[in-house]
Formats: C-alpha cells, sequence, structure tokens
C-alpha cells in the first residue's frame, strides 16, 4: 500500500484486534493462541515487506486538517447513536441487547431459554462489538458504550484517510462531505413511484431509502449504514479499501477472511471483489512473455503465507457461521417473477448507481472497480433473497456503494484538476439530489435527540433481546451442540 508504516500498523490493528479478541476469549487455548500468531505474523510480514511508494499523506504534515475531520466524524458517529448519546433507530435495540450480552456474560455467550429446546450460543457478527465489549467488562457498561462510539470514530476516520490517500491523494476536507452525504438518488426513486416531493422534503425525518418497494430492494447510503448497521459497516468500509490498496495478491484473502467476522453478508461482496481481482490479474499474467514464468509468478503471488493465514481463518468462522439457524433461508428469485422484477431491477440500479456511473465513465470506463460495481449492484445484490427484508441486497451491496462512491470522489478530483467544468457540475448536482436521503437522517436523529432533551427523556432506545421475537430470533443464535461450539470453544 501506498500508505506510511505507522499507518498501516494502525490499519492492520483495526482490522485484526477484534479476531484476536475473538480467538482469544471463544476458543480453546491451544487453538486459539497458536491463531493468534498467526495473525500477528501474517500482518508483520505484509507490513515488512510492503514498500510504501511516493507521494504519501502524512497525518504529521497534515495535523489540522485530520484533526478537524476526526472532530467530524466524532460527530458524525455521536448523531447516529452509537454509544447511546443521542437518538437511536429502531435497529438499535436489538444491537444494543447484542451488546450487553458480550459485556455481562462469560465468552463464549451460552444462553438457555425456553424458546429453544436445547442451549443456544450467540452466533452473529459480533466483531465490531469485542473491543468495546472488553472494555465493558473491565470498567462497566458506560464505558463500554462509550468505547464504541470512541472504536467507531477510529475506524471512519481510518476509512476517511484511505480514500483521501488513494483516491485524492493529498489531504482534503472535502472527500468526507462526499462520505457523509454519498448516496444514490432516492428522492428521484420517490418522484419516480408517484410522490410528491415537495412533501417529502418537508417531512424531512422520514426514511425514504425504501421507495421501489416490493421486491424489497435498498442501497443504502453512507450515512444510513452508519446510523442503522454501524456493526457491520464501519470494518467493512474500511477492509474495502484496504483490498482495493493492495499492489498485490499476499493478503487478499487474509483481509477478506478477518472481515466475516463483522459482516458475512458485506464479506460476500467483498469475495467477488477478491475473485474479481484474481480473474483480473490472471488475464494480466497470460498476457506476459513467457507465459509459464507469468503464470508460475501469479500463483506464488497467490499462494502466500499470509493467504493460507486467510484460509485457516475462514474456516474457523465459516465453522462459527454454519451454525446460525436462520443460514439456510436465502432463495434466489424464482424465473416466474423474473419479467416482473426486472424492470423494477434497472429502475432501481439506474437511479441508485447508473447514473453516477454514466458521470464517471469517462474517467473509469478502463477501470476494473466500475466493472464490479456493475456486477454486484446489478447483476448479483438484488437477485437473492435473504432475511425479512432482504438484508442480502442491502448489505452484501456495501462494499460495491463504497467503492462507487471512491470512483466518484477520484473523478470529482480529476475533473478539478483537468479543469473539466461541465463534468464537475454534473457530478456534484447528482450529488445534492443523492444528498437529500442522508439529510434526512441526519435530520431525524438531531431532531429526535433534542425532543428528548427538552422532556428529559433518556437518550437512545430500549434493548429487546432478539431471542424474545419469533420473526428474528434465528438470526442471532445456533444450537451449542454444533461443530464450533463442540469441538472449537471453550
Amino acid at each position: 500500500m501506498n500508505i506510511p508504516k505507522p499507518m498501516q500498523i494502525a490499519i492492520y490493528t483495526y482490522i485484526a484486534l477484534p479476531v484476536l479478541i475473538f480467538f482469544s476469549g471463544w476458543i480453546k487455548l491451544y487453538i486459539g493462541a497458536p491463531l493468534c500468531v498467526l495473525v500477528v505474523i501474517a500482518f508483520y510480514r505484509a507490513i515488512m515487506i510492503s514498500e510504501p511508494g511516493s507521494p504519501q499523506v502524512r497525518i504529521k504534515d497534515n495535523l489540522w486538517k485530520f484533526a478537524i475531520a476526526f472532530g467530524i466524524i466524532f460527530f458524525w458517529v455521536l448523531l447516529g447513536g452509537i454509544g447511546k448519546f443521542t437518538f437511536q433507530n429502531a435497529d438499535h435495540s436489538t444491537r444494543n441487547s447484542l451488546f450487553e450480552l458480550l459485556v455481562y456474560n462469560k465468552w463464549p455467550v451460552i444462553i438457555e431459554s425456553s424458546y429453544f429446546e436445547k442451549p443456544v450460543g450467540l452466533v452473529y457478527y459480533i466483531g465490531f462489538w469485542l473491543p468495546p465489549a472488553l472494555i465493558g467488562k473491565c470498567f462497566g457498561m458506560q464505558a463500554g458504550y462509550f468505547a464504541q462510539t470512541v472504536w467507531a470514530s477510529i475506524g471512519v476516520f481510518l476509512f476517511y484517510y484511505m480514500v483521501t490517500a488513494l483516491f485524492v491523494k493529498k489531504a482534503a476536507l472535502w472527500p468526507l462531505v462526499v462520505i457523509v452525504f454519498f448516496s444514490g438518488l432516492d428522492i428521484l426513486g420517490k418522484y419516480l413511484m408517484g410522490e410528491d416531493i415537495v412533501s417529502i422534503i418537508g417531512d424531512n425525518r422520514e426514511h425514504i431509502e425504501w421507495w421501489i418497494g416490493f421486491p424489497y430492494m435498498q442501497y443504502s447510503s453512507m450515512t444510513t449504514q452508519l446510523f442503522w448497521v454501524f456493526n457491520q459497516t464501519v470494518p467493512i468500509w474500511l477492509c474495502t479499501v484496504v483490498i482495493v490498496a493492495q499492489k498485490n495478491s499476499r493478503i487478499m484473502f487474509l483481509i477478506f477472511a478477518l472481515s466475516t467476522l463483522s459482516g458475512a453478508l458485506p464479506a460476500v461482496g467483498l469475495g467477488v471483489l477478491v475473485l474479481m481481482l484474481t480473474i483480473k490479474s490472471f488475464v494480466l499474467a497470460l498476457k506476459k512473455k513467457p507465459i509459464a514464468a507469468s503464470l508460475r509468478e501469479f500463483v506464488f503471488g497467490h499462494l502466500t503465507f499470509e493467504n493460507y493465514v486467510g484460509v485457516v481463518i475462514a474456516l474457523v468462522f465459516a465453522l462459527y457461521f454454519a451454525g446460525n439457524l436462520m443460514n439456510r433461508s436465502g432463495t434466489p428469485r424464482t424465473w416466474s417473477s423474473f419479467g416482473g422484477v426486472f424492470v423494477s431491477v434497472v429502475v432501481f440500479f439506474s437511479v441508485e448507481a447508473g447514473v453516477y456511473l454514466a458521470a464517471i465513465a469517462p474517467f473509469h470506463k478502463r477501470n476494473y472497480l466500475f466493472y464490479y460495481v456493475v456486477v454486484m449492484l446489478l447483476f448479483i445484490c438484488p437477485w437473492y433473497i435473504f432475511g425479512v427484508y432482504n438484508d442480502f441486497c442491502m448489505r452484501a451491496s456495501i462494499p460495491a456503494v463504497v467503492i462507487l462512491m471512491c470512483l466518484v470522489i477520484e473523478a470529482l478530483s480529476k475533473a478539478k484538476e483537468l479543469k473539466m467544468r461541465r463534468l464537475l457540475a454534473v457530478i456534484i448536482c447528482l450529488l445534492i439530489i443523492g444528498g437529500v436521503c442522508p439529510l434526512h437522517e441526519i435530520t431525524r436523529s438531531i431532531s429526535y435527540t433534542i425532543q428528548a432533551e427538552k422532556s428529559s427523556d433518556p437518550q437512545g432506545i430500549t434493548s429487546l433481546n432478539p431471542i424474545e421475537y419469533d420473526g428474528i430470533r434465528d438470526q442471532y443464535y445456533g444450537y451449542s451442540d454444533n461443530v464450533f461450539f463442540k469441538y472449537l470453544a471453550k
């Protein structure tokens, strides 16, 4: 990566720490300890072998800009309800409960409940919560919730740093504005569905991203992701740009494997990205002469110690998630519904991503990332249904939405540099229209936070243990006699 080594250490530590805590706290010592050693060695090798190029974006040379950026990010995270200091959207009720289970219960978390015929273990995307939960165990629940706020802010800051370093190549605050307000053109989708835009803008607390209705498709804005599913998105954002930043394939699968503990569905999107990068490398190898030597270089460039460690980690997490009681509930869309859904998918894709792709095509039409976005958002995410509200579409698309945003930021930077004023104006107009959605999310949070303060109500939302709800119970638990809990867990 073209990143200073101190920042590489910070980024890799952020990605690896939840997994190291999981291996230490959930897995038998004689299995978990060697796994921790392997992860540390793999990242040490990756940092030592990397040869940062020039120029590099250094924090010490732009301290005031990055200090302002961190302050904005911290405020953004607070507005998202992370830490229970401000209004929380409905999904936080179960997230609060899961975090409290991690703080109050012995690891691994095993629960006996009348809702299940035998004891169940917590089987969910818990990676983000593990460092704050450890703080909560040591210093109390309030400290744990504050640690969530800090941990999320650090992750978003590292992500912002990577975006500026990779796609702008200099320290700047404007990419952070794009990150906060990047979204598909949901307000346009509402208009196409026959709704009155004026009334929607007037009711500026409405959640407008479900405009397509059935068949339940949504590509969440960056702010929506942070405000609703922060535990999945913050680590995945960072893992996505780290994979894109790699100059070779030696740690790609390791990063992918580590990401799965924070979000199995977003990791599907990362898996497709890794696959496309591998295919790209293979095609380039075929073009080099002599072919035999080139293919040998391709093979050994992927069969690295770091990626072998990734395979081992992926197997451990595969056993962990295989026990989840909901892991077989997904279904592809049937061919009988293809005709009706196809039109909706095309309209949905055009409004959420197609307009941006058309605008930035002059810069990226030869960029493999451009086509990754198309493949994920048009040909994969809309066609598989998982969860009550089709979580697969919303979550597996996260890496593609992140990359689309990064390509837009890079196009803005290049258009400004080349003085392409018309293209610059078009992209900015699209961003302003798309910004209505995250503005609604932010306005709702501020409005309800002020309302709670005036009425002296506590901030945040009541924790609701998902084990008590029939519709979602299986999403979070798995029987404790499965392979993982029987042979690997403490």
